[in-house]
């Protein structure tokens, strides 16, 4: 196969528009063909770390916010704002189509949890959760982190940076432009080490960026 046929089909199977998106001034059509496997790998080392992140944040804030309400505070919705409450409503509906609604190996808290996107946890944050549900997940689930950095405000925004950042990766759409990633790759992994520590160790061990 001559490169002309390679890469028009590579544009064919990707799409000019999401090819385009890879592509820099004077580029020769291999030079975007490679800045996209490159993003590609990126996104492949960050997986890990984002997926590690995410799996614990969701179960802190759970742990955390049971404590005070009980295990089924998400079904219940008693402190949830409307946009929440559809989330959490939209995700058992999802679970009582596919018959995963009761089960005798998984509590319903704990199918709701995983099917709840990173959007839901991250938007707990926000002043009208500050003290029904940040401060007890401040004072237990996220203790390690340095009392510095442990304040509404700043988690917000720190968690809503790492799910810009996550979406991306996951939805497969460039970050390999992004001058602070390693900082940003940094800053998840101090947080995981804050929420836990042997999960730091497991990342260290995993980490490929």
């Amino acid at each position: 196969m001559d490169k002309k046929t390679f890469c028009s089909q590579v544009r064919r199977g990707l799409s000019s528009d999401r090819l385009t998106a890879y592509s820099e001034r004077n580029d020769e059509e291999l030079d975007t063909i490679a800045r996209y496997l490159w993003n590609t790998a990126l996104c492949q080392s960050l997986y890990p770390t984002l997926q590690c992140f995410e799996v614990l944040l969701r179960n802190a804030i759970h742990d955390s916010v049971k404590r005070r309400y009980g295990d089924g505070w998400l079904e219940s919705q008693l402190h949830l704002r409307p946009s929440e409450a559809r989330s959490v409503t939209s995700a058992l509906n999802g679970l009582y189509r596919q018959g995963k609604a009761n089960s005798s190996t998984r509590t319903a808290a704990g199918r709701i949890i995983a099917e709840l996107s990173f959007g839901f946890w991250s938007a707990l944050f926000v002043r009208h959760y500050d003290r029904i549900i940040a401060i007890p997940v401040m004072k237990s689930g996220l203790n390690g982190v340095p009392n510095n950095l442990r304040n509404r405000e700043n988690l917000f925004s720190t968690f809503d940076r790492i799910r810009h950042l996550r979406n991306r990766v996951f939805h497969h759409e460039p970050v390999h432009h992004w001058s602070d990633l390693p900082i940003r790759h940094l800053e998840i992994v101090n947080y995981i080490g804050y929420m836990n520590p042997a999960h730091r160790k497991i990342v260290d061990m995993q980490d490929t960026f």
